[in-house]
């Protein structure tokens, strides 16, 4: 038969995908919680710390040049609290690069666990593709023995006739086994049904607009958090919510940027032949780093072809 509902309804092995992918985003939010907090804190300290030594040399500054013993004590003081702010700040700098590792430490592992549950995903997907086109044949074969002209896809068969997709209760059109993602009917699209090779992006050195950096952190957002999310009905202002609890608001990765990156005007846009293949029409650098990275899909806007 042929599929034209949610993958996530082929399942149990599907919908566990999606149960796991959906922990795996809630724990890099909490990572990425913990790192911020830890961060405000450090920030915080050095803040305090630099208070006082502003104020032990405006008491310094207020002391009488005659008076030797109140004179030594304040510079006393000056020293006191330098020291202490310096010591502030290495500890903050240590914590920035404890937070830094541990984000990049905990980024590849995630990624790597993403591209596991999408890569089952994607297998679904096509092995109802492989179905779906094992259908057809057959009908088209048997329609040839019988000596009858089989009918097109979501047509009932002439009377007597064999009967097409359509008289088992399917008439799904060409995108069928690609269902929407998020509110502008985007679809997740298996990366290696994508041909980008008239892309002219070949290295980090062609990231102009955005550095690569910047895109596979995002990437890593996308995969882990923004799809999940959208899954469950989350749009930009759920993502400008969570920017605000993570304190991402602004960053160059953060949620309402990935998310308008992949599901806003400036989203991947591909065209999709008779043939299944997908050509681009915008998000050659996008499309190229996620193949880079070893994901299986992206979102995107498609257009059938005529």
């Amino acid at each position: 038969m042929r599929f034209e509902g949610d993958p996530d309804e082929l399942p149990p092995v599907a919908a566990a995908l999606l149960r796991y992918g959906g922990e795996l985003g809630r724990n890099r939010n909490a990572v990425d919680r913990a790192c911020a907090d830890l961060s405000r804190a450090a920030d915080a300290a050095v803040s305090r710390l630099e208070g006082k030594l502003r104020a032990a040399r405006a008491r310094l500054a207020a002391v009488d040049p005659e008076d030797g013993a109140a004179l030594a004590a304040a510079q006393r003081e000056v020293e006191e609290a330098t020291t202490n702010r310096d010591t502030g700040l290495e500890q903050r700098r240590r914590i920035e690069q404890t937070v830094a590792d541990l984000r990049a430490r905990s980024g590849p592992r995630l990624l790597a666990a993403v591209r596991t549950t999408e890569q089952g995903r994607s297998r679904l997907l096509v092995f109802w593709q492989a179905v779906d086109r094992a259908v057809s044949a057959f009908d088209t074969a048997v329609s040839r023995c019988l000596g009858r002209t089989p009918a097109p896809i979501g047509v009932p068969a002439a009377a007597g006739g064999v009967s097409g997709p359509a008289m088992r209760g399917v008439a799904p059109p060409r995108t069928a086994t690609l269902p929407p993602l998020g509110p502008g009917g985007h679809v997740l699209v298996p990366l290696d049904l994508i041909d980008d090779s008239d892309s002219s992006v070949r290295s980090a050195a062609d990231f102009q607009k955005v550095s690569m950096r910047v895109m596979r952190d995002g990437l890593l957002r996308l995969q882990t958090e923004i799809i999940p999310a959208v899954r469950g009905g989350e749009g930009l202002e759920a993502m400008r919510e969570r920017d605000v609890r993570t304190g991402l608001g602004g960053a160059p990765a953060s949620y309402v940027r990935v998310y308008e990156a992949f599901f806003g005007d400036t989203s991947v846009k591909l065209s999709r032949s008779a043939d299944g293949r997908y050509t681009v029409r915008n998000g050659y650098h996008r499309i190229w780093l996620a193949k880079q990275a070893g994901l299986d899909v992206l979102p995107a806007d498609v257009a059938e072809e005529p």
